[in-house]
């Protein structure tokens, strides 16, 4: 599976996530064991580098004015929806290090999804000269590993809180990724054999 490269460095996380005071999407409430089994007794805060799963599919395009292809990515546990621009810069070698999770929606169930987000996105933009481009058939179609950071941090005592940080920009993830690598925590537990 192909990956793209982590570009945020671990100390800029801290930085980030350190910042503001984000929405309490999800909290962790644990008692003091809980708390050391959450944080493998790591003091907080801390970070963790994991690989996300997204499909990426290529569309072609057409309009009166500049037909080609585009790439849009569905993340594969959320279905979070974005334009995809870093097709060049993917790479073949697995992670050196960090946890890498496998997608829970599947591939060809997600294209549809792809489709429609993208509709909608040209619907909403402002109509250039030479007309909206009107997406056409899937020519591409493959599941990535995405570099996210996770920042757990004490939002009061006893409360365990993380923030997400996108890898390649060093901007925080949006809610619906955030819930799903929350999600994919939380499938990992369950699992046999998981964690706690």
């Amino acid at each position: 599976m192909r990956r793209l490269e982590m570009m945020v460095p671990e100390h800029a996380v801290r930085m980030i996530g350190g910042k503001g005071c984000a929405m309490a999407w999800r909290r962790l409430f644990t008692d003091g064991k809980k708390t050391a089994a959450l944080t493998g007794s790591r003091e907080l805060p801390y970070t963790e580098q994991i690989w996300f799963p997204y499909h990426i599919y290529t569309l072609e395009m057409t309009s009166r004015r500049n037909p080609g292809l585009m790439q849009v990515s569905v993340e594969a546990w959320s279905g979070a929806f974005a334009i995809f621009q870093l097709g060049g810069e993917l790479i073949d070698s697995p992670p050196e290090k960090g946890e890498v999770f496998a997608p829970r929606l599947h591939l060809e169930d997600c294209e549809s999804h792809a489709r429609d987000n993208l509709l909608h996105t040209i619907m909403r933009q402002r109509s250039r000269l030479g007309g909206k481009p009107v997406a056409g058939a899937v020519v591409e179609r493959e599941t990535i590993l995405y570099p996210l950071w996770v920042y757990y941090f004490a939002r009061k005592k006893g409360v365990i809180d993380i923030k997400i940080v996108d890898g390649i920009s060093g901007r925080p993830s949006g809610h619906r990724t955030r819930t799903g690598v929350l999600d994919a925590f939380v499938a990992k537990q369950k699992a046999p054999g998981g964690e706690g």
